[in-house]
């Protein structure tokens, strides 16, 4: 028997397995090697695939991306039930074999005691409390971007994308490590950039390795942010050593906790690509949807008048009356989840409240953006943008299957942070600003750790004159 023979054998086998392992669940007929994806819908559009067999199947089926089972939670319940039990359903291969690859054993990917203790480590700083007292560098950054980067297309068609991606990171840069890179532009092309190569090795089981050029290159982009990264960490040991006064941050502690260098590459690269890609997103497509809705826009620029008038510095007791800016930013995320979907693998077979049994050793997936658009829930029409579905909301609702950041311990630990960002940043461009829907722009969206968008997110803006400079 020839070693690719044995190989071809060795696959059938283990597929038949799985086969008659998830028997008892419903789902399409799937076929060795290609699983399901001999449906082009599969590789076309990922998500509306899987809200096709939800019709068909219901809200718990099993489907094969290739030779990868999978049993799809869309009951709000069955989907607590997995992400609050993490010695059930534990984070499987695609976070230790691909996420890691290159964002190493940050808070995403670590487990057990050491993801406790590394979350209670860097928890203070995502605090309410501790964000606030980040308000007044905020407000900077996103003014400095607004004159250099908006003012300028006043009148033109512009690319959400662009503008968010820069300031985000700079945000968050400014925030972990109180540092802006002067080539900022370049880093957050290269965080999104790794996150889509990730994320679409994940949803279509793509291996990931360096025999792939692109992973290849992305692995030497992660190495080269580490030599960056070098000297600000070289700083920071230098000044605990002479005992000098340190910033109070994510950078400082790991220092203080005498985190190896790579430990410390980890966590970095970690955070600043969970802490990228999900805001700017998220604001992206709460301006996006705006535009497309001239009366809510309204109602949001009339908010932000009672509430700041001509002011640009956002107070804690500003955020705290912002309400329907943070409801904007909620909607948004439920109509355009940025997070669309996680996995876990079930170690032990479990028999879920609804009556389905997950058989031990099976991957389970949580489709969040389909969750968030269950009509049970919320109602038609569901696409409909209206931001005040979340009155009373403060940031999720397990009740209707709404955890946009994840739930219970392995919920993000940025969720807090990602929200106060938004909210600055779209009250900050209200007040100045009107945003027109583009007629010939259409999103073309696509589903990996985070849903982007591949050809940018466009809109008109136009200077509002009702607002006065201060």
């Amino acid at each position: 028997m020839s070693i690719i023979t044995y190989f071809i054998v060795i696959h059938v086998v283990f597929f038949l397995m799985d086969v008659i392992k998830l028997s008892k669940i419903p789902g399409p007929v799937p076929v060795p090697v290609l699983g399901n994806l001999y449906d082009r819908m599969a590789l076309t559009s990922f998500i509306g695939w899987l809200s096709k067999l939800r019709r068909k199947y219901g809200k718990i089926y099993r489907v094969f991306t290739g030779s990868r089972a999978y049993v799809v939670l869309m009951d709000k319940v069955a989907a607590r039930e997995a992400l609050s039990d993490p010695r059930t359903f534990v984070k499987g291969p695609d976070y230790k074999d691909k996420f890691s690859f290159v964002f190493g054993d940050g808070l995403v990917t670590s487990v057990g005691d050491k993801h406790k203790a590394d979350r209670a480590l860097f928890a203070k700083y995502f605090t309410q409390k501790k964000i606030e007292t980040h308000l007044p560098v905020l407000c900077e950054q996103t003014l400095q971007a607004i004159n250099t980067e908006m003012e300028p297309h006043v009148g033109q068609v512009v690319d959400l994308e662009h503008f968010f991606s820069i300031l985000a990171f700079k945000m968050f840069c400014r925030f972990a490590i109180n540092h802006e890179f002067a080539d900022s532009e370049v880093w957050s092309e290269l965080t999104s950039r790794g996150s889509n190569i990730i994320g679409e090795s994940i949803v279509l089981g793509i291996p990931v390795t360096t025999w792939i050029p692109r992973v290849k290159k992305l692995l030497e982009d992660a190495e080269r942010f580490h030599r960056v990264c070098d000297p600000l960490i070289d700083a920071r040991i230098l000044a605990l050593q002479k005992g000098e006064e340190m910033v109070d941050d994510p950078l400082t502690v790991m220092v203080q906790e005498k985190m190896t260098r790579k430990q410390m590459y980890s966590h970095l690269v970690t955070m600043l690509a969970a802490g990228h890609d999900t805001t700017a997103f998220c604001t992206c497509y709460t301006l996006f949807l705006l535009a497309k809705n001239p009366k809510i826009q309204a109602k949001l620029k009339a908010e932000v008048k009672r509430v700041l008038g001509n002011r640009t510095n956002i107070t804690p007791e500003d955020i705290s009356q912002l309400t329907y800016a943070k409801n904007c930013f909620q909607e948004s995320l439920r109509i355009y989840s940025v997070v669309p979907h996680v996995t876990r693998v079930c170690i032990r077979d479990t028999k879920l409240s609804c009556g389905v049994t997950v058989p031990a050793n099976t991957e389970v997936l949580v489709p969040i953006c389909l969750l968030n658009r269950d009509t049970d829930e919320w109602g038609e029409p569901i696409d409909a943008f209206d931001p005040d579905r979340f009155e009373g909301i403060t940031r999720e609702s397990p009740s209707k299957g709404y955890f946009p950041f994840g739930y219970s311990t392995r919920s993000c630990i940025g969720a807090t942070l990602a929200l106060t960002e938004g909210t600055v940043m779209i009250t900050l461009l209200a007040q100045r600003f009107t945003f027109y829907e583009e007629p010939s722009f259409k999103l073309k969206l696509k589903s990996g750790i985070t849903m982007v968008s591949s050809n940018g997110v466009k809109v008109r803006v136009e200077r509002d004159t009702s607002y006065a400079s201060s």
